[in-house]
């Protein structure tokens, strides 16, 4: 047998283009998921945004009653008497003790205070 020392160059350029392709794929790869994970976030940024739309003003009427404030009521009690299904109850509390400048969500018998009821617009246009 006999002993070289030489080395094929196209065996490396091979090897080499054989590597460049791969991490053509890969980049490919990610380039593609980047676009997918965009899309998704997209899709799912507008579904946000259009489920946590504010349509009670194009929808509704806003009139105001008053309560005069009995024993044991509490903002939250007065607001499920009242409070339309389509509104969650949290943002309706929140309303009511902003509009009525409550303080510490304390109520004092024989209070009034002003509950926003909403009817339904009659809107001819729809």
């Amino acid at each position: 047998m006999i002993y070289t020392t030489y080395r094929s160059i196209y065996e490396k350029t091979q090897i080499q283009s054989f590597e460049k392709i791969s991490q053509g794929r890969k980049r490919m790869r990610r380039l593609r998921l980047l676009a997918l994970m965009m899309m998704l976030m997209f899709v799912v940024c507008s579904g946000i945004v259009q489920a946590w739309g504010d349509t009670t003003q194009d929808d509704y009427v806003i009139t105001y009653k008053k309560v005069i404030v009995q024993p044991g009521d509490t903002v939250w009690g007065i607001a499920k008497q009242y409070c339309p299904n389509e509104i969650d109850i949290r943002n309706y509390v929140s309303t009511i003790i902003k509009n009525n400048g409550i303080q510490n969500k304390v109520l004092q018998i024989g209070d009034t205070i002003h509950i926003p009821l909403l009817t339904p617009s009659i809107n001819t246009s729809r």
